[in-house]
């Protein structure tokens, strides 16, 4: 499992933010969040809903439940993490993984 990027100083959260603001089509949605939440597991995730259910379908569902995979290891393991989280990094994510969940 690769993962080169998470979203955990300030500025990364909130661009993650802006993004999934809105709907993100999944045809967009790898090379949109590449440099603030890149990870294989996410990558195979996103082109699978492609084939499914087409390039045009949201993807925030599914990068918020990745993410939500991460902030929980985080919390529970964060000595197992290269770089700390910025507390208002964690903030802005928690809140990101909320609206999602609760929009959908």
């Amino acid at each position: 499992m690769g993962i080169w990027a998470l979203p955990q100083t300030k500025q990364s959260a909130e661009q993650l933010a802006a993004l999934m603001a809105k709907p993100l089509k999944a045809s967009k949605a790898e090379a949109a969040i590449y440099n603030l939440l890149g990870d294989d597991e996410l990558s195979d995730s996103i082109r699978g809903q492609i084939k499914t259910d087409g390039s045009n379908s949201d993807a925030r569902c599914l990068i918020a439940t990745r993410l939500e995979g991460f902030l929980d290891d985080y919390a529970d393991r964060p000595e197992a993490y290269s770089e700390e989280w910025n507390p208002a990094a964690l903030k802005i994510c928690r809140r990101i993984v909320n609206n999602v969940f609760i929009q959908n």
